[in-house]
């Protein structure tokens, strides 16, 4: 058995983003195989959430462990990492991708079907930047374009890894609001059920479906084809109608499960992007539900059939743990790794990096000369300890940011202003003096010492006494 979580568009790529830091809080029981989805390779939240893949593949590798809990989940990326229907090449426009003139001259029905269904703006609109919310020319793109035997990373991940898992679960998110999402969540669901119709009960395929739950002004020129998002009510009513009509379909079912998502609450973000490095939408708790949504999908209580679960946030104007989903297991570990993220990226590792540069204030400190790094940090330790730090510091901007959504709604999950990492907790909060102590005692069990360099096993020690009281 292994997880697959396809990420389509710019909203799919930040509940990947997401994904990757609720698996590094808990452990997933089985391989997570990623793929992301866009036309727009450019995507600043696409950009933003390859960062936080490589980041935590990098920081991850050398901390192997059959005892430990950090950074364990194994997540196996698709090859490229994204997916796109153009090459980097093209400066694709439908007509020409379609051979509007070839047709007009060869086969004049078509061209004229070609002319009922798409206005000359949307034929000759470049689509290297997405798809212009405009999911129709998404869904003629994409049909036209996956192939799932045939180019990579199609064929690795679909006809290598998930053709051979007996025991697959497939999510698909993204937004039904935009342009790649609307068009991609189902023009990909109904081609995998296809590809897999003599397979249908060795798998399972889920799809977070988010509707609209931000918004942006209108753009500079009102008269170029673009996303607007005045229109997004409409076309997620549009998008809903069908996917109500395929939960009805019997006779050729595509969804195990599907889950919608949605909040009153849609803050500006202030600008309005075409795409490319400028589209990088903040956070939003929304993603972090969809995250919770796909492990959900991920464990065994998705296997019941025809349950409908219902969660909704608790009555007043912010945002808690209650109102989440397994919000108090959510809570305890990434806690947990929040106190280590802080604790290691503010506390300790420029305490090593000193020590790597030569100051060697740490050769009297007990946990760093007698019980980690008695033969000092070697070139591999100075390597991963950069590597851990970057994905601690990736994952504290995230959880910063999430915290700072603008708009009525006060999102009070983590106290991200010191080292009390959510309220609520009883027990005091380890001061990173207090840390520092108990590393030094020799008799505190060290999960994840088994064959780890001086570094590794560190870090896991460090990460268990991080653990909430």
């Amino acid at each position: 058995m292994s997880y697959y979580i396809v990420g389509i568009g710019g909203t799919g790529a930040k509940c990947v983003e997401a994904l990757i830091h609720l698996a590094a809080a808990i452990p997933l029981d089985q391989p997570l195989n990623v793929l992301l989805v866009d036309p727009d390779t450019a995507n600043g939240s696409l950009e933003r959430t390859l960062q936080t893949l490589e980041a935590y593949l990098a920081a991850a590798a050398p901390l192997k462990s059959s005892t430990a809990q950090l950074l364990q989940t194994q997540i196996r990326p698709a090859t490229p990492r994204v997916w796109s229907p153009f090459s980097s090449e093209q400066r694709p426009v439908l007509r020409d991708l379609f051979q509007y003139e070839y047709l007009s001259q060869q086969h004049p029905a078509a061209a004229r079907l070609m002319d009922v269904l798409y206005s000359e703006q949307e034929k000759t609109a470049p689509l290297d930047q997405g798809f212009l919310g405009r999911p129709s020319i998404g869904v003629a793109v994409l049909a036209d374009a996956v192939d799932l035997l045939g180019e990579p990373p199609w064929r690795e991940f679909f006809g290598e890894r998930l053709r051979n898992d007996n025991q697959a679960r497939i999510f698909l998110v993204g937004s039904i609001f935009g342009g790649t999402g609307a068009a991609g969540l189902p023009t990909l669901a109904r081609l995998l059920a296809d590809a897999l119709a003599d397979r249908r009960r060795q798998y399972r395929l889920g799809c977070g479906l988010l509707l609209p739950y931000f918004s942006f002004p209108p753009g500079e020129d009102p008269t170029r084809l673009q996303a607007r998002a005045d229109e997004f009510l409409l076309r997620s009513q549009a998008a809903l109608n069908y996917y109500q009509a395929r939960l009805g379909d019997t006779t050729q079912p595509v969804y195990d499960a599907l889950y919608l998502l949605g909040s009153d609450d849609q803050p500006s973000v202030g600008f309005n992007r075409l795409g490319s490095k400028e589209q990088r939408n903040p956070p939003h708790f929304l993603e972090l539900y969809a995250a919770a949504a796909a492990l959900h999908f991920f464990s065994n209580a998705a296997e019941a059939n025809g349950q409908t679960y219902i969660t909704a946030r608790a009555p007043g104007t912010g945002l808690s743990w209650n109102s989440i989903p397994d919000g108090e297991q959510l809570r305890a570990k990434l806690a947990n790794l929040l106190r280590f993220a802080y604790a290691y990226s503010s506390y300790f590792y420029p305490k090593l990096e000193r020590q790597i540069l030569g100051n060697g204030e740490l050769r009297w400190t007990r946990w760093y000369s007698k019980e980690f790094f008695a033969r000092g940090l070697s070139q591999e330790d100075e390597r991963t300890a950069k590597l851990v730090r970057s994905y601690c510091d990736l994952l504290l901007v995230w959880l910063r940011d999430l915290q700072k959504l603008e708009g009525g709604l006060r999102i009070d999950l983590l106290n991200t202003g010191n080292f009390t990492v959510y309220p609520g907790l009883n027990a005091p909060n380890p001061t990173l003096d207090s840390l520092s102590g108990a590393l030094d005692q020799r008799n505190r069990p060290r999960p994840g010492s088994d064959s780890l360099s001086g570094l590794s096993r560190f870090l896991h020690a460090l990460y268990y006494e991080c653990r909430p009281s």
